[in-house]
């Protein structure tokens, strides 16, 4: 027979086998499919029709259950006497009173005789308890067990829904109903041996005074749902009045006992129910909160439900919570005490009202109790209806103490609770508008339940960048900032340490951060890069350019950079076109396809209207070229009508002669003289063709305007394209020799030191970069550098030449008869240069070292081994054309620029030490202070209190600028709360990489003592903020698989460390404190953990008390060992109570190498 839901095929056991582990798993499956059922029963009472639940004998469940527990490998041959439930009223047919005494045999399913309650004419016995003569089971374990050990007579009873949304198990024969406990399980599956905490352990609860122990319940109590809640031993069928006397006195004269309650002292492991090991470290930190565990095991929280607040969950997840803790710390005197307890029941309810933690994916232990606080303080928040409130801000000059308690005071207008007196705090809040003549500050009282505060040094990265100013040498400058943070804030750091360096400062947007590698930039950063971006290996380097506004300040002074726009032609003997001509040409670009038909090179108007590829001199040169050609088509125009009016004269002065002689033909019009005339024009000119009339012409003349207007747009932009500057970078190379061996030597362009970055003028020329290049460059000081170079005589000695080292110039510079002043310019007239064309692409593409870079200025590169002697010294001239030309044509922006530096002049006068050597700026004294011993908490809470500025993904709105900005933020802790919750964000995650990281670093936090009066504001001396650790959650492993568990601290004043159902006692105080630590809970010294608590009865068990005959069940096959050890665990050092069943969810999870499928869901 199949198994409903979960539980396993029987069919697939062999009958005669003894495997214990099988029926063991068996079992388990069976139990949580009817536990199953009647959660989902409880969600959908329509469900309950299809439900039956049968009745077991106790007797027979305590001696089978270690088998079916996988504990006892030797199996029972009972078979379920359920006969011993029925009373002697009625007869048995003698057939059915045969079967009855013979042996039982295991046979086929379905030819077993199936006894039903009916055929026996008997009643069930009115003085049955459930836990003490019977058990209810589901189906599903049902036609487990009868199908393997066999039955006399099959008890079963359909279930019901109740009005109060319970559902139970009705007997229509005695008029009563047997509640289904909301956890939808009975007390049978805690009864296993190994699962026992000894009562010695306990503390008890005594019972309520007043009661009898004779005291027994009148027949007409109807048992709800909610009052059976906890009760492993209510009774269930009472004795009925009709009953003999004789009979209620055999019941009575057996001796009883009175049940009284008791506390564990050690509270009970969870059971892992499939990753759900941060539900339970949240929840054995919260069962260890006296205030909160005292308020939900007294029942008091009953009087605050709010079931019709619609920010909770109507009470239901409020009183699963109770349900639980009272699973976990209390025990029946004489009943057996479960050491694990399996929250479904709380899983499924959170599971419906926060869907975030449907199922059975790993979360946050932080994020589940956030969730938990705030529902149990909706479900009991006395205030029912809520009113509209604003958030008021701290006016301008109100106290400090008056604004809080107006906030509060408000705040409690809508929230009022237990959770909240225990739990919340308040904390000021100030944001501040960074803009300049902003000035908006907004300053609140907010409430916390928790303070989430980061680890200091832990998400910060320090990075070593080479700043290179102006002026002076490179300065190497260590930053210490936030790992998500952008290039921007890095370069603003820059500024900011170099200001305290020397007091200079420097502006972000004249600052250029790249990537050097290889002696070239590899890439330049951006402004919204993060620093992620940077590998602990890249050579950063940030050049400080020369600002935008000094360099249009200069062109404004310069008029020689302005070009001189092109006239505009006007023609008297122009040709009108008509108006659908005008319109065709004037749509879109038709122009240019216009021009580009009577033009004889294909790709000279492609070339031409490219804006990468077009100068202002080819536009001017071709304007020019049209413009002479279309002069001279009006000319043969203009011939060609005089030729035709004299044929005309001619025509009439003959008569009717057609022809004169020597003349053309009559017959021709004067289209055809235009035509001949105009193909003659074309055939002359070597750019134009094809224009054949006049019509053409006046289409041309007319796309020659449109031409025009194109030259002067490109003027302009062409001169503010690079008004603000252009940005080059200089790469330093020279020949040197490569291989091994006279034969495969070889001399390659090698870089020999780091680039320089320049901003430089858009209208700069090759030779006015030479000059600038000579004012930056750090060239030695040299007695050569003294001499001038004079063009009246050829002896002139140049930097680096002598008498066998000729100095030749350009004829142009003897006639102008210069003289170079500037010692360092005769070096750099001396330097052959290249360049890359970078106009399409940028830094960011690195440069291929197959690519040849093109002459730039007059200097050709020589190759120095060519020259046998010493080789002629060549001077750049600053009116040759080649020097002449602007920097931005040949590179544009972003260009590479090469200098080919000959080795003997590079060693001679280039000081590359001077140039790559750098000087330290010693970091801030803030920084020197800094504390380098292990981090404490403490220092978290103040880091969490220091102002910071706002990153981009989460920026303030200002009312005032009307736009959304980094604030400044800032937050003091105004009131401490009774219980204070300290989550370390070791869970870090970029917004914009979408990466998370955990933090490992190890916090050290004091158990006792954390004395925080310099970090709350506001505290009376009753309450004063020092506090004491009591529980811990921790979290082993990565992002790629971990585990949580949780420390507390017991009520004898021992750690107690819960690791899912495992539990063990008197652990040393110094591992609670270790780097897997996360989430932290205080308590203020001012909130009393009693040691020996006090607590009033329960209101579950305070309605009656509960007797159980001495005689009670001992049959259960007790490990004594275990039972020992478990006794004795709180006086013989560490002890562990491994209350793990046969698959818990957990046991592949390995601490050791923190392999496990646990996935942390952190932030």
């Amino acid at each position: 027979m199949t198994l409903v839901g979960n539980g396993l095929n029987p069919d697939l056991i062999d009958n005669n086998a003894s495997d214990s582990f099988a029926i063991a798993r068996a079992f388990r499956g069976a139990s949580d499919a009817d536990i199953n059922q009647a959660l989902d029963a409880m969600a959908r009472p329509s469900l309950c029709n299809e439900m039956k639940y049968f009745l077991v004998p106790c007797s027979w469940m305590s001696s089978c259950l270690p088998f079916l527990l996988g504990q006892n490998d030797q199996r029972p041959t009972l078979r379920i006497g359920t006969s011993t439930l029925l009373s002697t009223e009625g007869t048995v047919s003698d057939e059915e009173e045969e079967h009855s005494k013979t042996d039982f045999k295991p046979r086929d399913r379905s030819n077993q005789r199936h006894h039903q309650l009916g055929s026996y004419q008997q009643s069930l016995r009115r003085d049955l308890h459930l836990g003490r003569d019977f058990h209810c089971v589901g189906i599903n374990v049902w036609n487990l067990i009868s199908e393997k050990f066999g039955y006399e007579i099959e008890l079963g009873f359909p279930v019901v829904a109740l009005e109060n949304g319970g559902i139970a198990i009705d007997i229509p024969e005695t008029q009563q109903q047997i509640p289904i406990p909301p956890t939808g399980r009975f007390d049978y599956e805690a009864l296993s041996p190994t699962d026992i905490v000894s009562d010695d352990e306990d503390d008890l609860f005594p019972e309520p005074s007043g009661l009898s122990p004779r005291f027994s319940l009148p027949q007409d109590i109807t048992t709800t749902s909610e009052d059976h809640t906890s009760k492993s031993n209510a009774i269930i069928l009472l004795p009925s009045s009709q009953t003999p006397p004789t009979q209620q006195s055999t019941s009575d004269e057996m001796e009883i006992e009175p049940i009284v309650r008791k506390r564990k002292r050690h509270g009970s492991g969870l059971g892992n129910l499939g990753n759900t090991c941060f539900m339970n470290s949240t929840l054995q930190c919260l069962a260890h909160t006296e205030p909160l565990r005292r308020y939900f095991l007294s029942g008091d929280y009953e009087n605050d439900l709010n079931r019709s607040n619609p920010l909770g969950t109507g009470g239901e997840l409020a009183t699963r919570f109770a349900e639980l803790l009272s699973e976990m710390w209390i025990t029946s005197g004489n009943a057996i005490s479960a050491g694990v307890v399996y929250p479904r029941s709380f899983k499924h309810t959170l599971g419906k009202h926060a869907e975030q933690f449907l199922g059975y994916d790993q979360h946050d232990s932080q994020e589940l109790a956030t969730y938990l606080l705030d529902a149990l303080h909706e479900d009991t928040n006395r205030v029912t209806k809520k009113p509209y409130i604003e958030k008021p801000e701290q006016e301008e000059n109100e106290p400090d103490g008056e604004a809080a308690d107006k906030a509060w005071n408000l705040h409690l207008q809508r929230e009022d609770s237990k959770v909240l007196e225990n739990f919340m705090g308040q904390v000021k809040s100030r944001v501040q508008c960074p803009k300049e003549g902003c000035g908006r500050v907004s300053t609140t009282f907010d409430p916390f339940m928790y303070l989430s505060v980061p680890i200091p040094g832990a998400t910060d990265r320090t990075l070593k960048v080479t700043l290179v100013p102006l002026k002076g040498l490179k300065h190497e400058i260590m930053i210490t900032m936030h790992k998500s943070g952008t290039l921007l804030t890095l370069q603003k750091k820059v500024c900011e340490q170099w200001h305290q360096y020397c007091g200079d400062s420097l502006e972000v947007r004249d600052m250029i951060a790249v990537d050097v590698w290889n002696g070239e930039i590899y890439s330049v950063y951006k402004e919204n890069d993060e620093i992620d971006k940077i590998r602990d290996t890249d050579v950063t380097y940030i050049y400080q350019m020369v600002p935008s506004a000094r360099l249009i300040q200069e062109e404004k002074i310069d008029d020689s950079a302005i070009v001189e726009r092109p006239m505009s032609r006007s023609r008297s003997n122009r040709i009108k076109l008509p108006v659908e001509d005008l319109t065709e040409i004037n749509s879109g670009e038709k122009w240019r396809k216009e021009i580009d038909k009577h033009v004889q090179q294909m790709t000279l108007m492609s070339t031409l209207l490219n804006p990468k590829r077009a100068t202002t001199e080819g536009l001017l040169r071709f304007y020019d070229k049209l413009g002479v050609f279309l002069d001279n088509c009006y000319e043969a125009l203009e011939i060609s009508r005089r030729e035709y009016e004299g044929q005309v004269e001619n025509v009439d002065e003959a008569g009717d002669d057609h022809s004169t002689e020597g003349g053309l033909s009559n017959s021709e019009s004067l289209e055809d003289f235009q035509e001949r005339a105009l193909l003659e024009v074309c055939y002359k000119d070597p750019l134009f063709t094809e224009v054949s009339g006049a019509k053409e012409v006046a289409r041309l003349e007319f796309c020659e305007k449109k031409f025009y207007q194109y030259i002067i747009k490109h003027i302009d932009d062409d001169q503010n394209k690079y008004r603000d500057g252009i940005d080059v970078q200089v790469i330093f190379q020279r020949r040197e020799s490569s291989g091994l061996g006279s034969i495969h030597q070889r001399t390659v362009d090698k870089t020999f030191t780091a680039p320089l970055c320049l901003r430089v003028p858009g209208d700069i020329t090759v030779y006015r970069f030479r000059k600038l290049l000579a004012e930056r460059l750090p060239l030695k000081d040299n007695p050569v550098q003294d001499t001038a170079i004079s063009s009246e005589n050829n002896d002139t000695k140049s930097n680096g030449c002598n008498e066998e080292c000729p100095v030749v110039e350009s004829p142009s510079a003897k006639r102008n008869g210069n003289k170079t002043a500037n010692p360092n310019l005769l070096i750099m007239r001396q330097i052959p240069m290249g360049f890359s064309d970078q106009r399409n692409g940028s830094y960011g593409t690195y440069r291929s070292h197959y690519s040849t870079p093109c002459q730039l200025g007059m200097l050709e590169r020589l190759d120095e081994s060519d020259h046998e002697g010493p080789a002629p010294v060549h001077l750049a001239d600053s009116s040759d054309e080649e020097e002449c030309k602007k920097l931005s044509d040949c590179i544009g922006q972003n260009g590479q620029i090469f200098l080919y530096w000959p080795s003997k002049l590079c060693e001679q006068f280039f000081d590359v030490d001077r140039y790559e050597g750098a000087v330290q700026v010693p970091p801030p004294e803030t920084e020197k202070e800094e504390n380098k011993n292990d981090i404490t908490v403490l220092q978290c809470i103040e880091k969490y209190c220091q102002m910071e500025q706002l990153e981009e993904t989460e920026m303030w709105f200002c009312n005032r600028c009307k736009e959304h900005v980094r604030a400044w933020k800032q937050f003091h802790i105004y009131r401490a709360p009774p219980i204070l919750i300290i989550h370390l964000k070791r869970f870090h995650y970029s917004a914009s990489t979408h990466r998370r990281d955990k933090i490992d670093t190890f916090i050290d936090f004091p158990l006792k003592g954390l004395d925080l009066t310099s970090e709350v504001m506001h505290w009376v001396e009753e309450s004063k903020p020092i506090y004491d650790c009591y529980a811990v959650s921790n979290h082993y492993g990565g992002l790629g698989g971990g585990h949580y568990t949780a420390y507390a601290l017991n009520d004898d004043g021992t750690w107690g460390n819960y690791d899912d159902s495992r539990v063990s006692a008197n652990i040393d105080p110094k591992d609670v404190v270790s780097s897997a630590a996360y989430v932290l809970y205080y308590r203020r010294r001012d909130v009393v953990f009693d040691s020996t608590p006090d607590f009033s009865t329960p209101d579950v068990v305070q309605d009656y008390t509960e007797r159980r005959n001495v005689a009670r069940i001992d049959s259960m096959d007790l490990d004594e060992r275990r039972s020992s050890s478990s006794s004795t665990m709180a006086d013989c050092g560490p002890v562990t109570v491994d209350n793990e069943d046969v698959d818990d969810g957990d046991d592949y999870y390995n601490k050791a190498d923190y392999d496990s499928d646990h996935l942390p869901s952190a932030q």
